[in-house]
């Protein structure tokens, strides 16, 4: 047995018979790995992601000349592609363009934006196509009653109070008039307005000033005045909203008189909170322009007059 280790000049490489024997097992070990490297030449193999975060694993087609893999691959074992080793199934993701949900979707708290506006039957309709009644009756945008079925009075108010009446905003809508329809002259009476406002009490929009349209030499019947710098864009500050149609006059001698629902006050007001009024009145001092009221400091008028807006 030797004594030290062998060097190139202790023995002949091309006799077997003179190289140590764990030289030869070395040899033996190298032309194995040879074997393995020519066979994974035949073989597909699937490089699969180390980082978990990775997409799907890539596929390469067998080693190059020095036994490296062709592709890259993203991860850190390697199996065949006709198998799958017991991996779990990548989840399927939502396609960006077109597919197909088979189940619901829970959004939470989040919102959906940019919805397209719905033409078919069972398509989403976004907020602005929420439908409104008033449209099924006539080309108005919406009003406090339908004046078609129900009965009139006719009835005054003091000066210096802003008369609000409850209009739906069920979607956003672009307002550029209020109607109303007065039936009897008012006497000496000055800054007569139509305005409107949201239902958190901020005035939108008034009219120019009615007051001698509204006394002897003007005309009885329905009045469809622009507002002011409009028309407005008006979208509603959350669910079941509304918006105030109102008259006003500044001062007076005997007010005019306009139409009135004849339903009684409590079924007029039934459900409505103080600062939800679907009739109801604010004290304003004789001004030129009206400004904003407090919806919590209404007070129930009655049942609620004939206005419109369009």
């Amino acid at each position: 047995m030797p004594t030290r280790m062998p060097t190139g000049q202790d023995y002949d490489e091309n006799d077997s018979g003179s190289a140590p024997s764990y030289l030869n097992s070395n040899i033996d070990n190298e032309r194995l790995l040879i074997n393995i490297r020519d066979a994974l030449k035949q073989t597909e193999i699937i490089a699969l992601a180390g980082d978990t975060s990775a997409g799907p694993a890539t596929t390469v087609t067998g080693p190059d000349a020095y036994g490296a893999a062709a592709a890259v691959g993203t991860g850190t074992h390697f199996a065949r592609n006709d198998h799958d080793h017991g991996l779990p199934a990548a989840p399927a993701d939502l396609p960006l363009a077109g597919g197909t949900m088979s189940g619901p979707i829970a959004m939470g708290t989040s919102k959906i934006t940019g919805l397209g506006n719905g033409s078919a039957a069972q398509d989403a309709a976004a907020f602005g196509q929420l439908p409104n009644l008033a449209l099924q009756y006539n080309d108005l945008l919406g009003w406090t009653f339908d004046g078609g079925g129900a009965p009139y009075v006719n009835n005054t108010n003091g000066a210096q109070y802003v008369i609000v009446n409850r209009i739906p905003l069920p979607a956003a809508i672009t307002v550029t008039n209020v109607l109303i329809d007065l039936t009897v002259f008012g006497v000496t009476i000055t800054h007569s307005f139509l305005a409107l406002y949201n239902s958190a009490g901020t005035i939108i929009g008034q009219t120019a000033d009615q007051s001698t349209s509204w006394m002897a030499g003007g005309a009885l019947g329905i009045y469809t005045l622009p507002l002011v710098g409009g028309p407005y864009l008006c979208t509603p500050l959350g669910a079941n909203d509304f918006l105030w149609a109102a008259h006003y006059h500044g001062t007076q001698v005997t007010a005019p008189t306009f139409a009135q629902s004849g339903a009684p006050i409590v079924i007029a007001n039934a459900g409505c909170t103080t600062a939800r009024l679907r009739n109801g009145y604010i004290f304003q001092a004789n001004t030129a322009t009206l400004g904003n009221i407090s919806p919590a400091g209404l007070t129930v008028f009655g049942a609620p007059y004939w206005m419109a807006i369009s």
